[in-house]
């Protein structure tokens, strides 16, 4: 008996063909769309990890509570009225035609920064008054402040005392963030240990570690000596600014304590004389493993597209 193939009707070889081609087909836009999908993240980390390069940081020399730059503007916190940060959910002080405003990071109306008198924890010169964000509610929460400003800065500074691990500061600019720091970087560069040492960038000035901690001023010399007091510079690098700082502890740890906020719409370059660079981590190699990894997605959806001649 012979089978006729009716028009219209395919053969179960002709059917099998089709199929095997269509899952090639689907299987090369797959990996097509892995391969744009791993380029992209490739993006994402490659700006990540200018994000993390567009930032310079240092410290001063142990003791220092002040910025040493020129053309800069300072909020201490100790004064009351218009001219100084005194109010708590929100308060803004203006100089030389720039604003600055401090609020609450989630406007619930709670106080999530608090401006208490100096003490062992907080207040240069022993006098006067700090701010401190509000503890945190426990784990898993953060109480975070808010400084905003209506004109693009390029240098941020801050006496940093009574410092804790996690203690955070972020970088946003036009609404997006740019640059986070952690301070344990600096912890790890100032460990409390005897006979431990770093030097100023230009290696002319050598420090002992253990001068950063315990309270530096009069009143509170030597208390709590368990955790560090240091003046932290933040470096805007060339083609970078900010407009707005959130400082906060997560996970509900221990509080940030500061002083003499320092302001500059100019561009600033550390001392290299006095000040110690702070290095910090960012990741391009996963960057760059992604690209690869993409890279060799498109080349396989390539060659299979080639092989099937197919379009995609």
């Amino acid at each position: 008996m012979i089978f006729r193939k009716r028009i219209g009707e395919t053969s179960l070889a002709e059917n099998i063909t089709t199929n095997m081609q269509n899952l090639s087909f689907s299987t090369t836009k797959q990996v097509a769309k892995i391969g744009l999908c791993l380029v992209g993240a490739t993006l994402i980390n490659v700006f990540n990890a200018q994000s993390a390069r567009s930032f310079s940081v240092t410290i001063e020399s142990p003791t220092s509570q002040v910025s040493t730059k020129s053309d800069i503007f300072t909020i201490d916190f100790d004064d009351s009225g218009a001219s100084e940060i005194d109010t708590l959910v929100e308060d803004s002080v203006s100089n030389a035609g720039t604003t600055y405003t401090y609020s609450n990071f989630d406007n619930t109306g709670n106080n999530e920064y608090s401006i208490p008198v100096a003490d062992q924890f907080g207040g240069a010169n022993g006098s006067g008054r700090y701010i401190s964000n509000s503890p945190a509610s426990g784990p898993n929460s953060q109480s975070r402040y808010t400084i905003s400003i209506d004109q693009d800065q390029e240098y941020f500074g801050f006496w940093w005392s009574a410092g804790d691990v996690g203690n955070t500061i972020e970088f946003f600019n036009d609404g997006a963030s740019v640059f986070t720091f952690d301070t344990s970087d600096i912890l790890g560069l100032i460990p409390n240990s005897s006979g431990s040492t770093i030097t100023s960038i230009d290696g002319s000035t050598t420090y002992n570690t253990p001068d950063f901690y315990g309270n530096p001023t009069t009143p509170f010399l030597g208390n709590n000596n368990g955790e560090p007091y240091a003046f932290v510079n933040f470096y805007a690098d060339s083609g970078q600014a900010f407009d707005r700082i959130d400082l906060y502890q997560p996970d509900g740890g221990g509080q940030f304590e500061s002083d003499n906020h320092t302001f500059s719409a100019i561009a600033q370059s550390p001392f290299a004389n006095s000040e110690i660079t702070v290095p910090f981590e960012f990741s391009p190699g996963l960057g760059l493993l992604v690209s690869g990894a993409g890279l060799f997605g498109l080349k396989i959806a390539k060659r299979k597209k080639s092989a099937n001649k197919l379009e995609l």
